[in-house]
């Protein structure tokens, strides 16, 4: 767990326990609280086998109905490419609503493999968190440079 974002306290991160719900994944942790400002209130990283496999289901998240994207600052388009700092490539990212109204931001990081969906706030069920232009924010801070990678 020493290589997720900052921001979690400990304790606020475990492995996920049963079946994992996404197929061809090895592992998963789910999170809660983080307190950089626009920090996530909840967030999943799984972890896969391979390239392949995340991508398929990358693709399957973009384009499913319990995901609306909307389009990242400076962006023609979600999902859209990533880059580290550094101008390494990493994957893929899109930040939308998730579940009709929650604040969203999905990210793969292809030399993990790992998928990251982080979720904020939600106007319809009045949870007060950042919204996702706040998630933005938190990501593009570097806090998914800590990933596997």
């Amino acid at each position: 767990m020493s290589k997720l974002p900052p921001g979690y306290s400990e304790g606020s991160c475990h492995s996920a326990d049963g079946p994992l719900a996404d197929s061809g994944a090895i592992a998963m942790i789910e999170c809660s609280g983080n307190w950089l400002p626009n920090g996530p209130t909840s967030a999943r990283y799984t972890l896969f086998r391979d390239t392949v496999t995340l991508g398929t289901l990358v693709s399957s998240i973009y384009h499913s109905h319990h995901f609306k994207p909307v389009t990242c600052p400076g962006m023609e388009s979600t999902p859209t490419p990533w880059t580290r700092p550094d101008g390494t490539p990493a994957g893929s990212i899109a930040r939308g609503k998730a579940e009709g109204d929650i604040a969203a931001l999905i990210w793969s990081n292809n030399p993990g493999p790992l998928i990251a969906l982080v979720e904020g706030g939600s106007g319809l069920n009045n949870l007060p968190a950042p919204d996702v232009g706040g998630l933005w924010q938190w990501h593009s801070r570097g806090s998914s440079s800590a990933l596997p990678g």
